[in-house]
């Protein structure tokens, strides 16, 4: 009787090389990460990247359970969408119902309370408020700008026509939103009503505000030359209002005029090229010249 050694010993050869086969395959095509410290594709990653990735998805998480809370919209909030002509507005709210100074003072006193109620939803790799120093930052950059700041008015608005408040304002939503604030985090504020100073009269006002860090609304004015919260600023521009009958709304950033809705996506046409200068002075703006108030690496779309 023949032995079957031969081929036992060739069978357990192909065997053995099938199964180092199978192990060497099964090492370099399954994920694996040593101490913690390796992606999915076994690249090490360093103890930054490491927290960078799990600040990202804690942000993440933290902005899907504020959005899954169902939010009031418009008057609720004391904010208001940018479609409302805030000129009718202030009809209905005060000539129609013939209401005093100083219940029209009780209906901004609602107004600012509804404000320091409201929670900005969150945007990961955002910054959801700034400092003053922030602030005064963005109102010092506006200041010195080639096109919007207050020493190129003349050139632009010669005849006075404009003012170019709505301009500014515009610019600074912008501005904020370039350097990683939270889109949720700005507003825009109005003024509605008479004002008059040195013999020449308005009807609105308006500038961007944004959240503070110490939990005040803070607006950002070059008029006033200054950074200022929310109230102080309404208080000035009181002042100017000879029957005190002045109201206050907080509207969506994106509103571009007291009676025009938001921006448009074709841009800004006419205006002496105000706005078409200002835009192109964005686009030609290289962006290690932004001071961003955040970490560029968790900034992903600078205007979403």
């Amino acid at each position: 009787m023949s032995s079957n050694k031969p081929a036992r010993t060739k069978f357990m050869n192909h065997f053995r090389l099938a199964l180092f086969i199978a192990i060497v395959s099964l090492l370099y095509t399954t994920p694996h990460s040593p101490s913690g410290n390796a992606g999915s594709s076994g690249k090490r990653v360093s103890k930054e990247e490491e927290q960078q990735q799990q600040q990202i998805q804690q942000q993440q998480e933290m902005q899907a359970q504020i959005n899954s809370v169902k939010r009031p919209k418009g008057p609720a909030t004391g904010i208001l969408p940018s479609g409302t002509d805030l000129y009718k507005q202030y009809e209905s709210d005060t000539k129609k119902l013939g209401r005093s100074a100083e219940e029209i003072q009780e209906q901004n006193a609602e107004v600012f309370k509804k404000l320091h109620a409201y929670k900005p939803l969150v945007t990961p790799g955002r910054r959801d408020s700034v400092t003053f120093g922030q602030a005064k930052a963005v109102i010092d950059y506006t200041l010195t700008h080639p096109v919007v700041g207050m020493k190129e008015l003349k050139k632009y608005d010669p005849e006075g026509c404009f003012g170019f408040c709505f301009g500014r304002a515009m610019f600074i939503h912008m501005e904020l939103l370039a350097r990683g604030v939270n889109k949720d985090s700005i507003r825009k504020a109005y003024v509605v009503g008479e004002m008059e100073y040195g013999g020449i009269t308005w009807q609105f006002h308006v500038a961007t505000t944004v959240k503070g860090a110490d939990g005040s609304w803070y607006v950002i004015d070059p008029e006033f030359d200054k950074v200022e919260t929310v109230e102080e600023w309404f208080a000035g521009n009181l002042e100017l209002s000879p029957d005190k009958k002045l109201r206050l709304y907080m509207t969506d950033a994106n509103k571009f005029g007291a009676s025009a809705p938001a921006y448009s996506p074709n841009g800004i046409a006419g205006y002496n090229g105000y706005f078409s200068d200002a835009m192109k002075s964005f686009r030609e703006r290289p962006t290690k010249q932004i001071n961003k108030f955040i970490d560029h690496r968790l900034c992903q779309n600078v205007f979403n």
